[in-house]
């Protein structure tokens, strides 16, 4: 499992943050899901064998948001630029 931390833009009100975090529902390979509106971040925890960053990013704009991948966490905890 990987975590990665992604800039959102185009949020337009607190609800946004439901609106996203149905990525868990709908993306095979995302365990969860936590948007933040007054930051305009959401940090997302997926399996690597089933997806990648770049469909999360591709399923965020489908959903007329943008995403762009910031850090990534590593399940032992080293910090990495992504």
């Amino acid at each position: 499992m990987k975590t990665q931390t992604f800039s959102l833009s185009n949020l337009t009100c607190p609800s946004c943050e439901d609106h996203i975090e149905e990525l868990e529902k709908k993306l095979v390979g995302v365990d969860s899901v936590n948007a933040n509106y007054k930051k305009s971040t959401m940090n997302v925890v997926y399996d690597e064998a089933k997806t990648s960053s770049d469909d999360i990013v591709k399923a965020v704009e489908a959903m007329g948001y943008g995403a762009k991948p910031s850090e990534t966490k590593s399940k032992k905890g080293f910090w990495q630029r992504g």
